[in-house]
């Protein structure tokens, strides 16, 4: 007898409610693995506020994602939902994050350079960075040339 469904087609449905729910703002795929694995990705918003200093280093703290865990003897429900939703036991399930910046451009966390310039696309984001910086104790000395 011929499987009509795969084991991970249930992850796939849950990453398409994720989507419906949350209204495009968590979006569902398909991951191009040897599985084609399902999985949800959100965009992670952040701002200069979110860099600090820790032990000596630059780090973004991301923002705190609302996750929901569904007990799997429950029906998932089926209302407009900030957070992504998780049936209990969804192991394997992908799940992926990309840090954006509240003006929508994508965060380079290759390089501390790269992560600082993401915040530098206009004179206005500029000077946000330089305060903030200056506020974690960096001296600022800016090229006026």
């Amino acid at each position: 007898m011929h499987k009509v469904f795969d084991p991970l087609d249930s992850y796939l449905i849950t990453a398409a409610v994720n989507e419906l729910l949350s209204k495009g703002k968590v979006q569902a795929f398909i991951d191009n693995d040897k599985q084609s694995t399902p999985g949800v990705k959100v965009d992670l918003i952040v701002d200069v506020k979110d860099i600090a200093l820790e032990n000596g280093n630059l780090t973004l703290t991301p923002p705190k994602m609302p996750l929901r865990i569904v007990p799997d003897t429950e029906d998932v429900p089926l209302r407009v939902s900030k957070s992504v939703i998780l049936v209990q036991h969804s192991v394997g399930m992908k799940f992926q994050g990309r840090f954006i910046t509240r003006t929508g451009n994508p965060v380079d966390l290759s390089t501390a350079s790269g992560m600082l310039e993401s915040f530098t696309k206009s004179p206005t984001d500029s000077k946000r960075l330089i305060k903030h910086l200056k506020t974690l104790g960096f001296v600022i000395n800016q090229d006026t040339t």
